[in-house]
């Protein structure tokens, strides 16, 4: 009876402690993500991240993402999709970013919480041109006067706004001018302007007195002329 027992107890110990089954783990299949290609795009006026993700997992797997950037944003939210083992996808997500060098951190990971792969990439933001478009909100290299006549402003080179051509000094203010055939914005002294809109208004007033004095006169002299006539008869 001895015997009998201390055998088991002998084998039990033995399989307990083998090295082989302390090695022994249980293996879950699933979908493993991985970041083929990742890079940033425009189309027109809008700004994309563009990224190959793959399935190399031994799994079908339902895959989604997120992104860290200070600079981006991105429109609409994130998805989720599902992949078969070497199955991979095209993603193109619209993003905000403002302009100049962005950083932004790519991650698409599996939905159970098993897998993952992050790749960072940089890239240079552009800020695109309206010109000749219906966006534009004015014509490259136009002119005019600031709303306080402080400066004169230019249309930039994107067509979205006025920036500052030139700051008039003390004493001067934003005009438009005619001079010669041409018309310009300018920042003027503002005495010599006022002085020359009342000589320019001299000019104009006796033009159209001239104008209409010849046949004013023309007529009181005819009348003169019959009435002293009526009095001889």
């Amino acid at each position: 009876m001895k015997f009998k027992i201390f055998i088991p107890m002998i084998l039990t110990l033995v399989i307990l402690s083998s090295p082989v089954l302390a090695q022994l783990s249980i293996v879950i299949p699933v979908g493993t993500p991985k970041i083929e290609s990742l890079g940033y795009s425009r189309e027109g006026f809008d700004d994309y991240l563009v990224a190959n993700i793959k399935n190399i997992g031994n799994e079908r797997g339902s895959f989604s993402y997120t992104f860290q950037s200070e600079k981006c944003t991105v429109y609409g939210g994130t998805s989720v999709f599902q992949l078969d083992p070497n199955q991979a996808k095209d993603l193109k997500i619209k993003i905000s970013c403002t302009y100049g060098s962005a950083s932004l951190t790519f991650r698409v990971y599996d939905t159970a919480g098993f897998k993952e792969d992050v790749q960072t990439i940089t890239f240079d933001v552009k800020k695109p041109s309206y010109c000749g478009t219906t966006y534009a909100s004015c014509e490259e290299g136009r002119k005019r006067c600031s709303s306080d006549n402080t400066k004169v402003e230019i249309c930039n080179q994107y067509c979205d706004d006025y920036a500052t051509y030139q700051l008039c000094g003390s004493g001067e203010r934003c005009e438009w001018i005619w001079k010669g055939g041409v018309s310009d914005f300018k920042c003027i002294n503002i005495q010599e302007y006022e002085r020359e809109q009342a000589l320019e208004s001299y000019k104009n007033w006796s033009i159209i007195i001239s104008i209409f004095a010849i046949p004013i006169l023309a007529i009181v002299g005819l009348w003169y002329y019959f009435k002293k006539r009526k009095k001889k008869k």
